[in-house]
């Protein structure tokens, strides 16, 4: 694990974290931790992949070189993540 960090999406904030990916020779496979999403339409959106089907509680790993986003929160629930990046050795 080489960084580790968490999201904070405040309820009808419209906060939000546009595409983008975390890819580079120290990270192959990033990970999300839901610690609050109350909202499914919250869900993090993978670029040309299929819907990932998530909870709170639920954690996922996926390779770095997808590209994902939170939507704008405009719901009335907080939306808070745990993310991790790991390097394959």
């Amino acid at each position: 694990m080489n960084a580790i960090w968490y999201q904070y999406y405040g309820k009808n904030s419209g906060s939000y974290h546009d595409y983008h990916d975390h890819y580079s020779s120290e990270c192959q496979l990033s990970a999300i931790y839901y610690l609050r999403l109350k909202d499914l339409k919250l869900r993090t959106d993978f670029l040309n992949t299929p819907e990932i089907m998530v909870n709170e509680g639920d954690l996922i790993l996926f390779n770095s070189k997808i590209m994902h986003r939170s939507p704008p929160n405009h719901t009335e629930y907080d939306k808070i993540i745990l993310s991790f990046n790991l390097k394959i050795k």
